[in-house]
């Protein structure tokens, strides 16, 4: 059961220049050491026996190292005191650093609601507010594309990657804290326990998988799960998330494949294709993006179908990236569709957190994901170009186009129901052959004309008689009909709360195969959503092959709808 980690993962940030003089040390924020689960959400807490990191400034004079086992309760004149119910135990660190500091809170602190306090060399902090649970569990993870792979390994304890999935049977190996307390002392190398009386499960793509162990590994603090990977999962970003307590981690990811792959893990599908992405490279790069979409809403409280509005439009831009150079050029991505980070019938579920006005955020947790970015070195600019006066849309029965704005965008509504003085709906709900063209084109963009193809329209068919509260703890199935048989559906939910130092929100996303006509939303991934009102959306895209015109090095069309019901999460 020992981990085959040379040392404990944590992760520190740069370190900070020595003070002589502190100032009174502040708690920006406490967090589990690998989950980084933000207070305010319905998973946050820190776990009895577990690895938590404060985040703040003249939390130490110095930075230290790692400390081995046995870990103490003073490191460098630092000391960290957890008060819960009258119950006061001291924290045993890891590591402390001007802005950061980790250690392990004692098994023997109580369940509930209290107070930390950070004292650095005398001089102690304000109390900050802990809450401090059974067991919540934070996945070890590494970043990988704009997801977050889980630090697992197979029985051998080899890493797993794309090249040495985990097939379904298959035992792996997972680490992170938070598994629950130890009747031992937490500060020395822990015995190898399985945790039996506390509740657990891992489910691997939706499925639960069969927990063989879950407990102390070899290190203070430092959990380990074995897991058998369940049948009918597969792909390179398959999610991983563990239950415990009713509480559920962080997402993570892991590959598996099927028997007939081997150990080499895809996230393609036979018949299944997800909407393409160009990528585009020069000194100058001039791209187009055309969209057309339909938006169905459906707010709460849903009834009646007279409450469903519905709209067609569509919006284009013409972009002209510069700054390459042809020792340096310069990247640039054009498209839409599925993420394609996340394996089929997997959900993503991403945080974040909007400060209140002068409240810093507790930690960073920023996913970013860029449409186009410069090689290194690279200073890139990016204006919008003249295409022409319009763009023009035409299909078997309708037609009609967007003008160009002051700003160099085209955005104007196509049809809609459901309001006052609406032009008629302009996409078919049975597809068809849609034509597009700019005319004469414009000074940057010469003409072009595009034909697509688009498929029968995807509607979500039992949007109207689902609950306007629905229950995170249990899992929810939505269904539709249409899309693109060989396309993706992607499925979003969103939710968020109010803390004392501003919002915190999450965002769950998921694919499935269009054709499947189906798919439950598991209760691992609703139960990260924070309770109270939010959204809840099935969208389907078409992407044409790009397309090029003068003055033009790449453009794509995307033909999108996204049906979209105002829910509150219970």
């Amino acid at each position: 059961m020992r981990s085959p980690l040379a040392a404990l993962p944590l992760v520190c940030a740069a370190l900070g220049a020595a003070q002589t003089a502190p100032a009174q040390p502040a708690i920006a924020a406490v967090e589990n050491n690998f989950s980084y689960t933000l207070p305010g959400l319905p998973n946050y807490g820190i776990a009895q026996g577990s690895i938590f990191v404060i985040f703040g400034a003249n939390l130490a004079n110095t930075s230290t190292g790692l400390q081995a086992a046995p870990l103490q309760t003073t490191l460098d004149g630092v000391s960290v005191q957890v008060t819960v119910g009258g119950s006061e135990t001291q924290a045993l660190l890891y590591y402390v650093m001007p802005n950061q500091v980790a250690g392990v809170l004692p098994s023997s602190t109580p369940v509930g609601s209290g107070q930390m306090i950070v004292t650095n060399n005398g001089q102690a902090s304000s109390p900050s507010p802990i809450t401090v649970v059974q067991s919540v569990f934070g996945i070890v993870t590494s970043a990988c594309d704009i997801t977050f792979c889980a630090a697992a390994f197979d029985a051998n304890f080899n890493p797993l990657s794309d090249v040495n999935a985990a097939n379904p049977g298959d035992l792996i190996v997972l680490y992170g804290t938070g598994a629950g307390p130890i009747s031992t002392n937490d500060a020395v190398t822990p015995p190898v326990q399985n945790l039996t009386e506390i509740p657990i499960e891992v489910d691997i793509g939706g499925v639960p998988g069969t927990v063989l162990y879950h407990g102390r590994s070899g290190y203070p603090g430092l959990d380990q799960i074995n897991v058998t990977v369940p049948e009918g999962v597969s792909g390179c970003n398959v999610s991983i998330v563990v239950v415990s307590s009713g509480l559920v981690s962080n997402t993570a990811f892991i590959p598996v494949s099927t028997p007939t792959q081997g150990r080499n893990c895809t996230n393609l599908v036979p018949g299944v294709v997800r909407s393409s992405v160009t990528q585009l490279e020069g000194s100058v790069v001039n791209t187009g993006m055309i969209n057309i979409g339909r938006s169905v809403l459906a707010p709460p409280p849903v009834g009646t179908d007279s409450q469903t509005l519905t709209d067609d439009q569509a919006n284009a831009v013409f972009n002209r990236y510069t700054g390459g150079t042809p020792a340096q050029p310069l990247s640039v991505s054009i498209g839409g569709g599925g993420s394609q980070f996340v394996s089929l019938e997997s959900c993503l579920v991403q945080t974040s957190f909007t400060p209140a006005s002068n409240s810093p955020a507790p930690s960073p947790t920023t996913n970013a994901v860029l449409r186009a970015t410069a090689a290194s070195g690279v200073t890139e600019t990016q204006i919008n170009i003249d295409a022409g006066p319009a763009i023009n849309f035409s299909d078997s029965v309708a037609q009609g186009s967007i003008s160009i704005t002051p700003s160099g965008y085209y955005d104007e509504g196509l049809g809609c129901t459901g309001a006052a003085a609406c032009p008629p709906l302009f996409l078919s709900p049975s597809g068809g052959t849609i034509s597009i063209n700019n005319g004469k084109g414009g000074p940057d963009v010469g003409p072009f004309v595009v034909q697509m193809n688009v498929a029968a329209l995807l509607v979500w068919s039992n949007m109207l008689q689902l609950p306007s509260t629905l229950d995170r703890a249990q899992g929810l199935t939505l269904t539709w009909t249409g899309g693109n048989p060989t396309g993706v559906a992607e499925i979003i939910a969103t939710s968020s709360a109010n803390t004392a130092d501003g919002t915190v929100s999450a965002r769950l996303y998921c694919e499935v195969p269009n054709s499947a006509g189906q798919f439950t939303i598991p209760a691992s991934a609703l139960l990260a959503l924070p309770p109270g009102s939010g959204q809840l959306s099935i969208g389907a895209n078409d992407q044409s092959p790009a397309f090029t015109a003068q003055g033009l090095d790449g453009g794509v069309v995307n033909v999108g709808v996204n049906d979209q019901l105002g829910v509150t999460f219970r």
